[in-house]
């Protein structure tokens, strides 16, 4: 099982958008990891159960999954199955130049990340990604401006159906708790204030044992890791923002600054500074067999 206190960043995005089209027959369990761009992955075929925020779907084929920039996530692959799936990698300023961002946006507010395959035009979708994949492979005459109204075309077609249905909130309810939906909203909406279990099993008037226990059964990670991780990187888009190291800890929800030191060296490997210092160099996991 992957941890969450281990989670990293993967994969660079350099251009608007990227398409990859991938089938492999590989299984187990890919780490926690996060991106700083969104993720769309149209799912075909295979046996995977998707962990995005605490969120726990088990795709079905046509399935849409929508993961935001910095949301948390890890696939779970078992069986001989074929896993067989296209990702859409897409930097958030492209959706923002042609006012597409809602899918998203609203996504990411909701916490919920999974379009059913009833609930969009699927011939149509499939068609689209199937022409993207063509032009960027022959690259014909015009095959850039014909790439980037693909793009759009595709990406409002994703939004618009997110607006008319709104993503689910569950596929099955034996993976999915209203009462941990709770948590995993007021944590998200808190990271600054006190989010131990002790807290929030007072504030959730709920045992700390309960609480505990189907926390970790439904987010496959413990309440002090989810909480860690999601600090973390909100620290990181701080430290972006050329916020000072001390600061960015404090906005981030740590109250001791060598407690926040020893976290962010542990899980990147590298000071704040020198997190900030490399952030833009090239990093060959952007290749597509890190690409889940």
């Amino acid at each position: 099982m992957g941890k969450i206190e281990n989670a990293d960043k993967r994969g660079y995005l350099e251009t608007p958008f990227r398409l990859f089209h991938l089938e492999d027959t590989r299984g187990g369990d890919i780490p926690y990891h996060y991106h700083e761009f969104h993720k769309l992955i149209l799912f075909l075929s295979g046996d995977v159960r998707y962990l995005i925020e605490g969120r726990n779907y088990l795709l079905k084929e046509g399935d849409i999954l929508l993961i935001p920039a910095y949301a948390i996530h890890q696939p779970m692959i078992s069986g001989e199955e074929a896993y067989s799936r296209y990702i859409l990698w897409i930097r958030p300023e492209s959706l923002e130049r042609w006012n597409l961002t809602d899918g998203f946006s609203i996504c990411e507010e909701q916490n919920a990340y999974l379009l059913k395959r009833n609930r969009y035009d699927r011939s149509e979708l499939m068609g689209l990604l199937q022409r993207l994949e063509k032009t960027e492979t022959e690259k014909e005459y015009g095959w850039e401006a014909l790439k980037e109204a693909l793009f759009i075309e595709i990406a409002t077609q994703v939004s618009r159906a997110v607006l008319q249905t709104g993503p689910s909130l569950r596929e099955h309810e034996e993976l999915s708790d209203p009462r941990i939906d709770a948590i995993l909203q007021y944590m998200n909406q808190n990271l600054t204030e006190d989010l131990s279990v002790e807290a929030l099993s007072g504030h959730f008037y709920l045992s700390k044992s309960w609480l505990m226990h189907r926390f970790k059964e439904i987010a496959n990670c413990t309440i002090h890791q989810y909480v860690l991780q999601k600090r973390l990187i909100l620290s990181t888009q701080k430290l972006l923002e050329q916020t000072s190291a001390e600061q960015a800890a404090r906005e981030s929800g740590f109250t001791d600054y060598s407690t926040f030191l020893r976290a962010f060296r542990r899980v990147y490997g590298v000071t704040p500074r020198e997190y900030v210092r490399y952030h833009t160099q090239t990093d060959l996991r952007s290749a597509p067999e890190y690409n889940e």
